[in-house]
């Protein structure tokens, strides 16, 4: 009996453009899950763009009616969608990823592992929901998480099967990145999604290559350079098989 299938949306989002941002990851998600994705999970901040300047003025809240179109869009596709976007809680400004499933109150992972970077604007969070799709279990991360070995540890730990993360990295970080999420896979026998934004922001250059690794640690699906697209990766009885998908402009 075949599993999940498991997308990484590689975004090109707009700075600041909440709206447009929004449309373009209904797009994409509808791509991926015409392709039949049921858990699908898109780069760091990709509602806002990577843009660490604007973060606090356009910080969602937990419950922010900007998601409601990709409520519908979860509704419409079936499909779980994971979006990244800054998050005030508490008057503490998180970088945040929602969880987004039909007939499900939203859910809400905080980055654990604050980059360097990002410290004057962000802070840690705590929350940590797991997510269940067709018999399999998923963590989640966001970029920097994915740099401590205890993070993937502990998700595999707590019983996941799935790990998807949700970053934003530089052509000079990518090679370390996706060297050491590979080790994962392999080392947990979790499948590893690696959704990385697919145009630079406006500060920072991106590497594009969302990617995802086989629980053997065997790279699956790939979305080459930079540009929107997905990456989808199914399990069937003879394991994890992968293809990718462009997103076509849009009429």
């Amino acid at each position: 009996m075949n599993g999940p299938s498991v997308a990484a949306a590689q975004a090109v989002s707009i700075r600041g453009d909440v709206s447009a941002n929004v449309e373009h990851h209904g797009r994409l998600a509808e791509l991926a899950a015409s392709h039949g994705a049921h858990l699908i999970v898109f780069p760091e901040l990709s509602l806002t763009g990577y843009e660490l300047n604007i973060a606090a003025e356009l910080a969602f809240s937990a419950f922010d009616e900007r998601l409601k179109p990709l409520e519908e869009v979860a509704r419409a596709t079936k499909a779980i969608l994971v979006v990244g976007a800054p998050v005030r809680l508490a008057l503490r400004l998180h970088i945040g990823a929602f969880v987004i499933e039909a007939g499900q109150e939203i859910r809400l992972y905080t980055k654990r592992h604050v980059h360097s970077s990002e410290v004057n604007v962000f802070v840690p969070g705590n929350l940590d929901p797991m997510i269940s799709a067709e018999g399999e279990t998923a963590a989640l991360a966001i970029c920097a998480d994915t740099s401590q070995p205890s993070h993937a540890a502990s998700a595999a730990e707590r019983g996941a099967s799935i790990y998807l993360a949700g970053v934003f990295v530089s052509p000079e970080g990518i090679q370390v990145d996706t060297e050491r999420l590979a080790g994962y896979a392999s080392r947990h026998s979790m499948l590893v999604a690696m959704a990385n934004a697919g145009a630079g922001a406006s500060r920072l250059d991106s590497a594009g290559g969302s990617s995802i690794w086989s629980p053997e640690g065997t790279r699956v699906a790939h979305v080459e350079g930079l540009g929107a697209g997905v990456a989808l990766a199914r399990k069937t009885e003879a394991g994890w098989v992968g293809e990718s998908h462009v997103l076509q402009p849009a009429p």
